[in-house]
């Protein structure tokens, strides 16, 4: 039986718990050496003659390990986790990675560009940042971050040079399913437990530097030998616990990797693509493999093996090529292919889109089944369908986001793609269209940002207000990956300027909150500022007050007359907790109730999440249309709880 986003989702959140329980066991099987170590080293140096001999069971001496044990593997942990605290762009920076700027003009880099971004409107996530690993000659990617605010996309060199644009989908499409089952998060933890349980290595590397040295056979003699001996152990003990470190590594990745070409394959409906990729690793001299040192403490995030070597194959975190490839395409020979590299013609193809049917950005969502009130099953279509679609982006999908990407022009696509000119397309989509509100922004923003900021501003307005609205969302959300360039100084006097704007009339209009909170919620994630809160609400019933509030700014802003709003807000809480009885009164709320909102949801299991979402397209589909607005403010519901919306139409 298939599992659903929210499934998967919750499996992820309980193998993290799985990694826990693995760390733990193998701290404490390192807790059980180093005590064996000890006491053999205390017993030898103290000629036999110590009661220890008699009694292996020595209290202070079993303490004092296990709180030296625990103290390094926590500090390990710590250090490599505070390393890691900027999420993504970390690890791509660990491993040598250059960020590709957004507004590139190099052909190859502009068709990975291109791919990524539609993969990402596909899939309803915002727009990755991607970084090149200019010295691996290899064919491999990873996805990395706590989740899809601060997620990047990292590609080899040998991933441009020898992989098609078919075969380059598939990898990203193999990438961003592991983004959209929340992988990220556990890999990304995973890395800094492991670093943990290796950081027993580097203190008996620095015991043995600093230990007393003697040719004496006297007791000080011995004293400095066992010393040396204790610090040889550790380094002996702490590449047993990252072997076993491995262990974990391989146990968690492996299956997931199958379930991720699978759903690349969906992803694209295009099996030769994520097959051909591996067939190309196969054949190709460098394979896989990445030589930068810090690779192993990665390697369960990469697209295939960070590693050449079939000798320890129980550590190897993917399955063999030959499964995976026999897995997509049956009736393979076996045979690898003779891999050559691309011209920069080939390099630089453009794709064909081939759907039967062109769909454009639309005002509101075609196909919503006209019915009346009360709300039948028929009329949760809207809801079905997202819940049904999300972190399973399909070939659909995927021609609507080509077909985005190649409606905007060059000149708007270099715009958004330099953080200069995307943090001004930003302020543009907020200035007012009442000459008097207008002027009054225009004047709080020449007070505040240099003059370059707002003729910039007044530049790029104009290509602003010719986008449709259903489009702008999606604008903002391609825009984020030049808007991370910034400094954090700069991000935050920008977070202060959208703020500005939106108060400048004392109100806050549907889409100033939506494009606030997408752009906001994301860049601060991103920027190291918050990070995602951990599962606190397992039930529904604490967060009744939280949806009463969301679900009543759908139904007033929804609806035309307080009766209508009335009764959509009635019919989606019902939804909401299934209960017929009970139902909050309606109220208006303010920007900062509904943000207090929202962020009690982030906090929520994954099924109350689903439970929400249905309810909010009850609320949505209650009078029998869906607006641009209304579309992007449930767009912005999901974004905010790390719950990807791809294009939708209803069937």
């Amino acid at each position: 039986m298939s599992t659903n986003f929210f499934q998967r989702q919750d499996q992820a959140r309980k193998k993290t718990g799985r990694l826990l329980l693995l760390f733990a066991l193998s701290v404490v099987a390192l807790i059980v050496s180093t005590y064996v170590v000890c006491l053999v080293l205390y017993v030898w140096a103290d000629g036999g003659n110590s009661p220890a001999a008699r009694n292996p069971i020595n209290p202070p001496l079993l303490l004092g390990v296990t709180a030296g044990v625990l103290f390094v593997t926590a500090c390990g942990s710590l250090y490599k986790i505070a390393e890691l605290a900027s999420g993504g762009k970390s690890v791509a920076m660990l491993l040598g990675g250059e960020l590709i700027p957004s507004n590139t003009r190099d052909l190859t880099l502009r068709r990975l560009l291109n791919v990524v971004e539609e993969m990402a409107i596909a899939s309803g996530v915002p727009v990755p940042p991607v970084y090149l690993l200019p010295n691996e000659k290899s064919i491999n990617a990873f996805v990395a971050g706590f989740g899809p605010g601060d997620a990047v996309v990292t590609v080899s060199q040998g991933s441009l040079d020898y992989l098609s644009r078919d075969e380059l989908q598939g990898v990203l499409a193999h990438e961003f399913s592991h983004l959209l089952n929340g992988d990220v998060r556990l890999n990304i933890r995973l890395m800094g437990l492991i670093f943990g349980i290796l950081a027993l290595s580097i203190v008996g590397q620095y015991v043995i530097r600093f230990a007393p040295r003697s040719s004496s056979g006297d007791s000080e003699g011995k004293g400095g030998i066992a010393i040396l001996l204790f610090g040889l152990a550790l380094i002996v003990l702490g590449s047993l616990g990252a072997f076993f470190g491995r262990l974990i590594q391989a146990a968690i990745s492996r299956q997931r990797e199958f379930l991720a070409d699978a759903s690349a394959v969906q992803f694209t409906r295009n099996p030769d693509g994520i097959a051909g990729a591996l067939k190309k690793i196969g054949g190709l001299s460098a394979g896989s493999t990445i030589k930068n040192i810090h690779a192993s403490e990665a390697c369960h995030m990469f697209f295939a093996s960070g590693f050449s070597s079939r000798i320890f194959a129980m550590l190897a975190t993917h399955p063999p090529l030959d499964e995976r490839i026999h897995a997509i395409d049956p009736h393979w020979d076996g045979k690898f292919p003779r891999v050559t590299q691309l011209n920069s013609q080939a390099a630089a193809e453009v794709p064909q889109i081939t759907s039967p049917q062109k769909k454009g950005p639309w005002p509101v969502i075609p196909g919503m089944p006209q019915m009346p009130l009360p709300i039948p099953a028929g009329m949760m279509g809207l809801a079905d369908t997202a819940v049904r679609k999300m972190g399973k982006p399909n070939t659909s999908d995927l021609h609507l986001a080509e077909e985005f990407t190649e409606g905007i022009t060059d000149e708007v696509r270099e715009m958004i793609g330099e953080p200069f000119s995307a943090r001004a397309a930003i302020y543009a989509l907020l200035l007012s269209d009442a000459p008097d509100v207008r002027e009054k922004q225009l004047t709080g923003l020449k007070a505040t940002v240099v003059p370059s900021d707002l003729e910039e501003t007044g530049a790029v307005e104009p290509m602003m207000s010719a986008l449709p609205a259903g489009t702008r969302l999606t604008v903002a959300f391609q825009s984020l990956p030049a808007l991370s360039q910034m400094s954090q100084r700069q991000y935050r006097d920008f977070r202060d300027r959208v703020s500005e704007l939106i108060d400048a009339d004392q109100k806050v209009s549907l889409f100033e909150f939506c494009l606030q909170r997408v752009v906001c919620h994301h860049l601060d994630q991103a920027y190291g500022l918050v990070k995602p809160p951990p599962v606190r609400f397992t039930s529904l019933i604490p967060l009744n007050p939280a949806a009463a509030i969301i679900l009543g700014l759908i139904a007033v802003k929804g609806n035309e007359s307080s009766e209508e709003s009335l009764k959509s807000y009635t019919a989606a809480f019902q939804q909401w907790n299934n209960s017929t009885t009970a139902v909050p009164a309606i109220s208006a709320c303010s920007r900062t109730d509904f943000a207090r909102a929202l962020y009690q949801f982030e906090q929520a299991a994954p099924q109350l999440k689903e439970r929400l979402i249905r309810a909010c397209a009850a609320c949505i589909c209650s009078n029998r249309q869906v607006t641009a607005a209304e579309y992007e403010l449930l767009r912005t519901i999901c974004s905010s709880l790390d719950c990807p919306l791809p294009p939708l139409t209803i069937e």
